[in-house]
This record gives structure tokens, sequence and C-alpha cells, in this order.
């Protein structure tokens, strides 16, 4: 018996392989040799492939069975999921998935890429998470004689998430205007542009200018400063840095903003801030976190307003249940000790027991705390559903309750409206 398992097991290996390199091929001349005990097909004029992911168009093609390594050259044009780019030689292996283009250009875009990024370079590499160009250039400018382009080094690539670039210069057509040791594009912001102002005008502000730079520290710590002049309101300044954390199998991201700006008239500032926390753990756990603020002063240093509004979730899945734990906390007023508080609680629990039975448990828990009152109006309303599905018809078990938590001490709430659900 362990024999035939061991041959059965070999002969389904052989065959994920042979599945694995089902490659189509056309093409003007193709031919297959034997050179030096390695196997070669060789394609050339009009040739095209295709192989899982991976499209080829190339005047010249050349596979070696024995490395797993396809090279292509002369005109080529080299497609993946919705990205094309053209080169001069393509070498690819389809074992390790390892690719590298020599003199190309292309084009990608992204959430915060009004149009597209045009990019080429003398080589391209893709690793694990990046693709690396080297002595390459970018623009966002879709002439063929583009009115600013940025030369780097080194370019780092960060999919569907962020550009580097290591020493950069700055074009303006053919004219250098200045030199940095970095430059960053944002795919999945706005705040994409550094340097280039964003010059508009509106009722609210008037005329504006407002700029971004886009800093570097590491491929895991990164922001924006921001520097804005509003024709009505005066000059703002501003700062958003951005901390990945965890790793790859826990990813996680925190990120703090804070913005200022002072009225030219009056002299009051108005402030804004806002933190963010996500993560993913282990056993499919996640939670998210954002505390958002904005507060005013006036110019001899008195508060004005303040205004914090927090809000949080922790989701946990399990082979047979779900379970999300969220919350909402607005905090109001002038002083600690006179704050007007309104926020809420709520505990979501989903079970299956089986194709036809399933429970749905809800918790709410409400907390309103007026400036006004000396108490808090506490209250939690828990509610429960059993539902079975049978053939032809589905049976529901519901029930609900209000538990007034304060009891007499909160006089703001309309007990008439109050009604207990019983089990139906």
């Amino acid at each position: 018996m362990r024999e035939e398992e061991t041959e059965k097991t070999e002969e389904e290996t052989e065959a994920e392989k042979e599945e694995e390199l089902d490659i189509f091929l056309t093409g003007d001349y193709i031919t297959y040799e034997k050179i030096e005990g390695e196997d070669l097909i060789i394609a050339k004029d009009g040739v095209e492939l295709k192989y899982q992911d991976i499209e080829v168009k190339a005047d010249y093609l050349k596979i070696n069975l024995n490395s797993h390594l396809l090279f292509a050259s002369g005109e080529v044009l080299f497609k993946q999921d919705e990205t094309e780019t053209y080169c001069e030689e393509l070498t690819y292996n389809w074992e390790t998935k390892k690719i590298i283009l020599l003199r190309l250009k292309g084009e990608l875009t992204g959430e915060g890429i009004k149009g597209k990024v045009y990019y080429q370079g003398e080589k391209m590499e893709n690793f694990p998470e990046t693709v690396e160009i080297t002595e390459g250039s970018f623009t966002t400018c879709e002439l063929e004689e583009p009115h600013y382009h940025i030369v780097a080094k080194e370019m780092i690539i960060y999919p569907k998430d962020k550009i580097i670039a290591r020493n950069i210069s700055w074009y303006e057509g053919k004219i250098k205007i200045i030199t940095l040791p970095y430059f960053l594009i944002f795919l999945d912001r706005k705040t994409q542009q550094p340097i280039l102002p964003k010059i508009g005008q509106n009722s609210k502000d008037g005329w504006f200018i407002k700029t971004y730079f886009n800093y570097y520290v590491d491929e895991k710590s990164y922001g924006t400063l921001y520097i804005d002049w509003l024709e009505k309101k005066g000059i703002g300044t501003g700062v958003e840095h951005t901390l990945e954390i965890g790793d790859a199998n826990h990813p996680g991201e925190t990120s703090l903003y804070l913005y200022q700006i002072k009225d030219k008239n009056s002299g009051k500032i108005n402030l804004s801030g806002r933190i963010k926390y996500g993560q993913e753990f282990e056993e499919d756990l996640k939670t998210q976190v954002t505390l958002n603020y904005s507060g005013s002063k006036a110019a001899e240093g008195e508060l004005l307003s303040n205004s914090l509004k927090s809000q949080f979730s922790l989701d946990k899945k399990g082979e047979k249940y779900n379970l999300k734990i969220s919350g909402k906390y607005n905090f109001s007023g002038k002083e600690i000790e006179n704050l007007d508080i309104n926020g809420n609680i709520t505990l979501k629990h989903n079970y299956t027991f089986s194709d036809k039975l399933n429970s749905a448990l809800t918790l709410v828990y409400t907390d309103k705390n007026p400036a006004s009152q000396e108490v808090a109006d506490l209250e939690l309303k828990p509610k429960w559903e059993l539902k079975y599905k049978g053939e032809g018809y589905t049976l529901n078990l519901i029930t609900e309750k209000r538990f007034d938590l304060d009891g007499d001490n909160y006089t703001g709430e309309n007990i008439s409206k109050i009604i207990n659900r019983l089990p139906e």
C-alpha cells in the first residue's frame, strides 16, 4: 500500500509540473534545438507568448527548459496583470518568478495619482515586495517631450503604495531646477505631488496655494509636510507622519496628522489633528482606532472650542463564529470638568451551529452625559435572534430588552417611548 501511494504522489507531482509549464507560443519561425545538453525552444519574428499571468511580445525569444529561463530581445512588450512595460531585453524565470528588464519604459497608476506615472530606466528587477529601477526617470506628464521629469539614480516601487527615488534631479524641460537626496510619491493618497503647488479658488478660501512635500525616513517611516496660503484665512501649516508596524504576517499602520491655520484678521488659531491605528494579529484578529480632534483659541490664548471624536473596532473570526466590538465616543467643551459626552459600544456575536441553525446576539451600551446634567444616561439594550431554516420555511425567535442602568438619576429621557420586546 505504501509503495502504491508513493507512486501516485510522484505521478501527481509530475502532472502539476506539466500544468505549470503550460506555455502558449506563436511566431513566424519556431524551432526546437538541443545544444550542449540543454533543451531550447527558439522563436523569431512576430513572437507572442502567454504563461499564467504574463504575456510577452518580441522579435526574438528563447526558452531554456532545463534552467527554466525565458529570454526575449528586440522590441519587447511585457505584460503582467494590468501593467505594460516596453524594453529591449527580458529575462524571466518561471520557477522563481524573477524578472529582469533592460532599457525599459512603462507606466503605472494608483488611487492617489491623477492620470499615470510614466517611467523609464536602464534596468528593472523585481523582489518579493518591491520593484527596483536603476538609472531611471519618471514624470506624470504624458507628452512625448514632458514639461518636467525627475532623473533618479535608483527607484524603488512598492506596488499600489509608493515610489521612493534616491539621488534625484528635477528638470523643467531640459533645465535642472533642483537636486535632492530622495523623492517620494504616494500611490494610495491624494498628497502625491511634492514641490508642485496646487493653485485654485473657491468661495470658502478665496484664492489658495497649497504645497506638499513628502519626506522619507525609511521604508516604514515617512510622511508629508503641508504649507498653504489661503486668501481669506491666512497661512496654514501641518504634518502627517505614517509608521508601518508589525510584519508581513501581522501588518499594521499608525499615522499622526496635525494642521493649524491662523486667521489673518482675528488672529484666531484653528487646530485639527488625527491619530489612526490599525493592525492584524494571529487567528484572524483585527483592530482599528481613530481619534479626530478639532479646536480653536483666540489670539489672547483663550480656548474657544474643543472637540474629540473617537472610534474603535475589534474583529475576531472563528471557524463557526464572528465577533465584533465597536464603539464611538464624542467629547466636546472648553473645560475637562464640563464636557458633553456622547458615546456607544456595540458587541455583535454570530454563531453557526449547523447549516440550518444560527444565532445572533447584539449588545448596545449607550452613554449620554451632557454638561448640563449632573449624571449620565446609561442604557444597555440586548437583542438575541435564533434562526432555523427548514425545507420551505424559516423559524425566527427574537427577544429584546432595555436596561436603564442609571435608574431614575437621569431625568432627560422619555420613559413613554421605551418598549421591551418579548420572545416571539
